[in-house]
């Protein structure tokens, strides 16, 4: 399934619109028509934004079909690749290995508390 179909069911699913969407995760409407329609796809801190307005996991938007435990065992590198691009993003150059588990231990510890 490509990941405007995955938006449309999401969407559907929550009964959320995508003006709604808009505002809850900071895309901006024009944007989130583009990837909608499949013109674009969203990239780092842009699917971070819409996994989390939607309340779905990253790998649940990007449509990562796994077993439990080949969830486990790609959720970090799927985590750490979102995390590098927006990181590059943010401040224009790639992260330390230190900052990139500083930043995975602290992804897992708030997706522990928010279980």
């Amino acid at each position: 399934m490509l990941l405007k179909d995955r938006l449309r069911k999401l969407l559907d699913e929550k009964n959320i619109k995508p003006a709604e969407l808009a505002r809850l995760s900071g895309v901006s409407e024009a944007m989130l028509s583009y990837y909608l329609s499949g013109k674009r796809e969203p990239m780092g801190k842009t699917c971070f934004k819409l996994a989390n307005a939607l309340n779905v996991s990253i790998d649940e938007l990007l449509g990562t079909p796994f077993s439990d435990e080949q969830k486990e065992k790609t959720s970090s590198k799927t985590t750490e690749k979102a995390f590098v691009n927006m990181y590059i993003e943010t401040f224009g150059h790639e992260p330390s290995t230190d900052d990139i588990e500083k930043a995975i231990s602290l992804l897992r510890a708030a997706h522990e508390f928010n279980k």
